[in-house]
């Protein structure tokens, strides 16, 4: 089975820019002009003094069995993310033998990273939020609070898996609950 990995509009605009900044440089860490480029540090993001945050632990494996009716699996299958800005990440999903469901949850540390998806709705949650609601794309909840930016993404493919849009309630009430603990 062939299994797609969701990846929101904000991520897709991050990794462009990753691309952009590393356009400057010659693959071996040196600009064009021959110097060495600085490493972009493990523990703080580019947002400041932010620490890495156990994403994880926000939204845990009991969480996304509830939303998913069925005992989730930690998924390490996500995109590697390079950008210094993202304090955590967390993946669960559900396999059937024709489909699959998946929430990702990620941390950036700058309210930059706050991106309304075209056609979402506001959500009541935290400084400002969206929801976008849709079976093509599932439901993905962002928010800025206390200047950093959250996303919340639950999608499903294939045909044994529900509609992801018949989730939307469990995926509001886990954001909540999210929101609520940071």
């Amino acid at each position: 089975m062939r299994r797609i990995s969701y990846v929101s509009s904000a991520t897709a605009a991050i990794l462009l820019l990753i691309v952009a900044a590393l356009a400057g440089c010659d693959g071996n860490g040196t600009g064009s002009n021959g110097e060495n480029a600085p490493a972009p540090s493990a523990e703080k993001s580019a947002a400041g003094d932010n620490q890495k945050i156990g994403a994880c632990g926000l939204v845990t494996q009991q969480d996304a069995s509830k939303v998913m009716g069925k005992e989730a699996k930690k998924d390490e299958s996500g995109n590697v993310v390079v950008d210094p800005a993202m304090l955590g990440e967390c993946l669960w999903s559900y396999e059937y033998q024709y489909g699959s469901e998946l929430i990702q949850f990620r941390i950036w540390g700058s309210d930059a990273y706050y991106s309304q998806m075209p056609g979402s709705q506001s959500f009541d949650i935290g400084d400002k939020g969206s929801i976008t609601v849709s079976n093509a794309v599932g439901v993905d909840i962002e928010w800025v609070q206390d200047g950093k930016s959250y996303t919340l993404s639950y999608f499903t493919t294939g045909p044994d898996a529900p509609q992801a849009a018949a989730r939307v309630e469990e995926v509001k009430a886990l954001a909540k609950k999210v929101s609520g603990q940071v």
